[in-house]
C-alpha cells in the first residue's frame, strides 16, 4: 500500500511539472516514476 501510494505521489508531481510545461523535469520524473513501478512490480512478484 504504501509503495502504491508512493508511486501516485511521483505521478501526480509529474502531471503537475508537465502541466507546468518544465519539460526537462516533468521528463525526468516521468522516467524515474516508470523505473519506480517497474522495479516495485518486479518486487512484488
Amino acid at each position: 500500500m504504501i509503495k502504491i501510494l508512493l508511486t501516485e505521489i511521483f505521478f501526480v508531481l509529474s502531471v503537475k511539472i508537465l502541466l507546468n510545461k518544465s519539460h526537462l523535469l516533468a521528463n525526468f520524473f516521468l522516467s524515474v516514476n516508470y523505473n519506480l513501478c517497474m522495479a516495485l512490480k518486479i518486487a512484488s512478484f
